[in-house]
């Protein structure tokens, strides 16, 4: 009540603000526990490519799609154990198995590797300048260039066992080792990596299509492989140098249904 005087008395009209109640949400808690218990029940299927890097040259950037506009990376829609049902699906992950031959002759070799989602406009790996921020020109020492490629994840480097790594050295004038001890003396590097998709929804852009619509362009496999300064001729280093004999690489992509 408010006092005006002279006894009057002004009843204070002023309401009380009505707050909504707040929406139960349970419906939508139970709705996505629902289908997360589906997708952890439902079965778990992959889908496997291949890719042939052939040799390598020292220093130089080698690139493997393991999906894009020319690499089936992702399952089509069909009814094999390889193919998905509907326009999405869950990813858990990606499953990168490669081997690579070294010469009998350059065992010290290292191979840098890195997985690379990315669009056209960015501009390509395989370019040394996108790359890597070119100061020393030496892969092994240059610093990459992470704000041209902001989801680039190194996978690690990469070199033969110590166990393996015997290895004939010669000089000028001695005899090179007979073709059958070179062949048995050739060592490999392996690589084998898990990269996580943490259960991503991916969606495709129709029933037709192997390209996933809310992932990068391209999603590639990178390889740089790299011996010491003084592997080359009397020490300097030598960018047309054969480090990598063959390679060859498998990406399988885990996924379910949803």
């Amino acid at each position: 009540m408010v006092d005006y005087g002279r006894g009057h008395m002004k009843k204070n009209t002023k309401s009380k603000r009505a707050y909504a109640k707040p929406k139960s949400n349970k419906n939508s808690k139970l709705v996505k526990l629902i289908k997360s218990i589906a997708v952890k029940e439902s079965e778990s299927k992959y889908k496997t490519i291949q890719k042939d890097l052939g040799s390598m040259t020292n220093n130089d950037i080698y690139r493997a799609n393991l999906w894009g506009p020319l690499t089936d990376g992702f399952p089509g829609q069909n009814s094999t154990d390889s193919g998905r049902i509907g326009d999405r699906i869950v990813c858990q992950g990606i499953m990168i198995r490669a081997i690579f031959d070294v010469p009998w002759d350059r065992k010290n070799v290292k191979l840098k590797c890195f997985f690379i989602p990315y669009n056209s406009d960015q501009g390509s790996p395989n370019t040394y300048a996108n790359l890597f921020h070119n100061i020393t020109g030496i892969a092994r020492l240059d610093p990459i260039q992470k704000k041209r490629y902001p989801g680039i994840k190194y996978l690690g480097t990469y070199q033969i066992e110590p166990e393996r790594a015997s290895y004939y050295t010669y000089g000028a004038g001695t005899q090179v080792p007979d073709s059958d001890e070179i062949s048995a003396n050739t060592g490999t590097i392996c690589v084998k990596k898990w990269i996580p998709m943490y259960n991503k929804k991916v969606f495709f852009r129709s029933d037709a299509t192997n390209q996933p619509s809310n992932l990068k362009e391209i999603g590639a496999f990178v390889a740089v492989p790299y011996a010491t300064m003084n592997t080359a001729v009397d020490g300097a280093i030598l960018d047309g140098d054969t480090v990598i004999l063959s390679s060859k690489l498998t990406s399988t992509i885990y996924y379910k249904d949803i």
